[in-house]
């Protein structure tokens, strides 16, 4: 039963491994070669005017207060219980991240604290952050959630195509801004797909018979509560994002 379901995984997962494997090696490769620092100047020197706005917003999606409302938006009428999935999977995704950035990894500190601010870090308007770099809590967000729904539509090339491509921009934003190393950023994106593989793997199959399993009046409260909870959590975060900015 457990091989039966590991292949099953297997076969939704493997088309997006296989997109990300350029990524992942391409990143390590660069981590040896230039070393940890050194992969980072070399990325986040080459940046563009008319690029810094566009990876400025881009970055954002890789904040679950905006990018799992917008899901929410999408799915939870037809595929409930991807919703209810990529709720979970991003609950184990901030426990992760909080774990490692307070405690495991609590001194490592961002480009801005270990190289300076002297023109050698390249950051756009005043989003500057100097603590707890590792691993890239944007880049496990968008990688857990969006791996995720991957998973649940793997059957169409093109929307896993598409997703892959946001979790790279969404990842490569945050060497582009000076939020992150790169190997902050190729630990979140294992970190990721592992924490979206095992919930996944274990929730997606069971979920739809346990919501089939209930009457239609809660299956319906179910998804106006959901809805509802994205709806404030996403005006909440339209509210700040305009304040800071």
């Amino acid at each position: 039963m457990l091989k039966e379901n590991f292949l099953h995984l297997w076969a939704r997962a493997k088309f997006l491994i296989m997109l990300m494997s350029p990524f992942w090696l391409a990143s390590i490769i660069l981590l040896v070669c230039l070393g940890y620092v050194g992969s980072f100047i070399f990325l986040n020197q080459h940046h563009l005017d008319i690029l810094d706005n566009f990876m400025l917003q881009m970055t954002q999606f890789g904040d679950g207060a905006l990018l799992i409302p917008i899901l929410v938006f999408i799915f939870i009428w037809k595929k409930p219980e991807l919703v209810i999935t990529i709720i979970i999977a991003s609950l184990f995704s901030c426990i992760v991240t909080y774990l490692c950035k307070t405690y495991l990894f609590a001194d490592w500190n961002r480009p801005l604290s270990v190289i300076g601010n002297e023109g050698l870090v390249h950051t756009v308007n005043h989003y500057q952050l100097f603590k707890h770099s590792f691993p890239s809590g944007h880049t496990i967000c968008v990688t857990t959630v969006l791996t995720s729904v991957a998973l649940s539509n793997y059957k169409s090339r093109v929307t896993v195509i598409l997703i892959a491509m946001i979790m790279l921009l969404v990842s490569y934003s945050r060497i582009y801004l000076g939020a992150h190393f790169l190997g902050d950023v190729l630990a979140g994106s294992l970190i990721g797909i592992l924490i979206s593989l095992l919930t996944t793997g274990f929730f997606l199959g069971s979920l739809p018979c346990s919501l089939k399993a209930r009457t239609v009046a809660k299956q319906q409260f179910l998804k106006i509560a959901i809805l509802a909870l994205a709806s404030v959590t996403l005006a909440l975060k339209i509210y700040c994002w305009k304040q800071l900015w």
